[in-house]
């Protein structure tokens, strides 16, 4: 006859209550003060300015925190002469300055990732440096050159017998021309991206079926791209209406 043996029941041990350290109230306090600046350098001003626009009294006057609104601010602001205009303008420079540097990194950044071109490495030291360099640089250097009373350029045409300026940086021109170049570093590196994350099988494949390279390019890389693409222009459509 055979013993069975008595196995022992095994009881959890006791879970230990684990009490709160400093260290997790420190990282609450400095959480919570983070979070209550923001809200007072971010959401305070946006209150006080959406609460301005609704009043016709000054901020600091009495009848400022009156629960009188009105939107008569709004609709003389859009019934002005000059609005239209200048809304226009602003779609004509952002959108402008967006497919001009988009048309010029999508080239660039292909001759980079997806050909053996030679001095591929210039590019992106070049690009690198187009982002360093700080933008009021560039745009007092465009203004020494084609300024209509001081640009250099200018200057050298009157020599050469042209009565009138033949460039103004000042003009819309001018500012779609700065603008398209102070982007093209972004646009270049977010292209450059896209197209070095690409399977280059799909391009051999295309290339093996008899596609010449412009038939591959446009049938296989740019579809692929194309999200990219649209992405880049979006953001740089935004950055541009930021600063008209």
């Amino acid at each position: 006859m055979k013993l069975q043996r008595e196995t022992a029941i095994e009881f959890p041990a006791a879970r230990r209550l684990r009490l709160p350290r400093i260290h997790d109230f420190v990282q609450f306090a400095v959480g919570a003060f983070v979070i209550a600046f923001l809200i007072y350098q971010v959401v305070t001003p946006l209150l006080f300015l959406l609460w301005g626009s609704l009043k016709t009294a000054r901020p600091g006057s009495i009848g400022f925190f009156s629960l009188d609104v009105t939107f008569s601010n709004y609709i003389r602001a859009v019934t002005q002469g000059q609005f239209a205009s200048a809304v226009f303008n602003s779609f004509v420079y952002s959108a402008s300055a967006a497919f001009g540097a988009l048309g010029l990194a999508i080239p660039l950044a292909w001759i980079s990732e997806r050909t053996d071109a030679p001095a591929r490495s210039a590019i992106y030291g070049l690009s690198i440096v187009g982002l360093i360099v700080p933008g009021i640089l560039t745009v007092v250097s465009w203004i020494f050159l084609a300024s209509p009373n001081i640009g250099l350029l200018n200057k050298a045409a009157g020599s050469l017998g042209f009565d009138a300026p033949l460039f103004n940086i000042f003009s819309l021109g001018g500012m779609i021309w700065v603008s398209i170049w102070q982007y093209l570093p972004m646009a270049f590196l977010l292209m450059s991206a896209a197209f070095q994350s690409m399977d280059p099988n799909l391009e051999e494949a295309s290339a093996m079926s008899g596609h010449g390279v412009v038939r591959t390019t446009l049938r296989v890389t740019v579809p692929l791209a194309l999200p990219s693409i649209l992405a880049v222009l979006v953001l740089l459509l935004i950055s541009g209406l930021w600063f008209a």
